[in-house]
């Protein structure tokens, strides 16, 4: 398949693109990093063909109330989406890397406002599904639930890890 990779804030992709789509697809880790989920789905709406989809899969907004350091703990509100949430921590995003002083900075976004910043531009849900597993052995005090499947030692299923949408531009 041809391809065109544009380089862009998403917020201000609108203004880069030449044409329209009839995939839009967004995956793992991404929304926590847009402070504006109205615009995000402005973008999304402009950038969809009529008839076109969008479809995403992400880790469920349950997962940045808990404490990872105790995940049977609740460390953020879940409904307070306005402010980021800065974090110093040590780590890295690579597999065996050096460890390295990280500045996070993240915005939470509830169920509600991840749906209505698509509907509220017209798109229309086809689905939404909620998944007890993470696809990852990405947070601390993780165990493998299954083949592929990893959930908290002391919570288990008992949550939602991953979300999944499919929303159309009529």
């Amino acid at each position: 398949l041809p391809a065109e990779f544009i380089c862009a804030n998403v917020l201000e992709l609108d203004r880069h693109l030449k044409q329209q789509y009839d995939i839009i697809f967004t995956s793992y880790g991404v929304l926590t990093w847009l402070p504006d989920l109205p615009r995000w789905g402005e973008v999304i709406a402009k950038a969809l063909k009529p008839g076109g989809f969008f479809y995403i899969v992400e880790f469920h907004p349950m997962l940045h109330v808990l404490d990872y350091h105790k995940p049977e703990g609740i460390a953020h509100p879940y409904f307070d989406t306005r402010e980021a949430y800065e974090e110093v921590f040590t780590g890295t995003y690579t597999d065996g890397g050096e460890d390295l002083e990280l500045h996070d900075v993240e915005w939470r976004h509830s169920i509600s406002d991840i749906i209505n910043a698509l509907t509220g531009q017209g798109l229309r849900l086809e689905y939404f599904n909620e998944f007890p597993f993470s696809v990852y052995n990405c947070f601390p005090d993780m165990v493998e639930a299954g083949e592929g499947r990893w959930v908290f030692k002391d919570i288990g299923e008992k949550i939602p890890y991953l979300f999944s949408l499919k929303a159309w531009k009529l």
